[in-house]
């Protein structure tokens, strides 16, 4: 073969090589919330999580095996109750499959929580999937949930303690994932 030959067999091995197919969106095994442990650097913060209200919510210096230093303890106070957080997911699509995980410990044989997904135009009239635990020992609740969302639908999760009317409920969350498991 000549030079000239030889260099244009590279050339388009090159380009056919060059022209792979992409990917869009995360990878399978990414976690889609951003502050899931409560803390940057070993400093506690809410970043990126909206509480129903701030005086309900505390970060607190406790955590289960793993997680850092630092928890978020809800505390009920009426039914419903303000005792919760959400985080709003925008990196999902309609028919992703994703699993929810969270460590969960009630504060006393009253207390106890939840986690949420829900999907849909508010988080007021989302529909919801949820795990619930009153164990007073670390917990790792996890659901899966086959996403399926409307044009102006959005995903959030959400954490919270159980609602009350006399006595108020704690609870403490950490570690909290979200990870596409499969899409459609």
């Amino acid at each position: 073969m000549t030079r000239h030959v030889r260099l244009t067999i590279l050339f388009l091995l090159f380009l056919f090589g060059a022209c792979k197919e992409s990917t869009t969106g995360p990878e399978i095994s990414v976690n889609l919330i951003a502050n899931g442990n409560f803390e940057t650097d070993q400093t506690p913060t809410l970043q990126g999580w909206v509480p129903g209200s701030a005086q309900l919510a505390e970060l607190v210096n406790e955590a289960p095996q793993g997680g850092g230093n630092w928890a978020l303890e809800l505390t009920a106070d009426w039914a419903p109750t303000m005792g919760f957080v959400y985080t709003p997911v925008l990196s999902v699509a309609s028919g992703d499959i994703v699993e929810l995980s969270a460590f969960v410990r009630a504060i006393g044989q009253e207390g106890g929580g939840s986690i949420e997904l829900r999907t849909g135009e508010s988080i007021w009239t989302a529909t919801r999937s949820t795990a619930r635990t009153s164990d007073t020992a670390w917990t790792q609740l996890t659901l899966v949930d086959t996403l399926n969302l409307g044009l102006n639908d959005t995903v959030w999760v959400v954490l919270s303690s159980f609602e009350t009317e006399l006595i108020p409920k704690k609870c403490l969350f950490d570690l909290i994932t979200l990870k596409r498991t499969n899409s459609q």
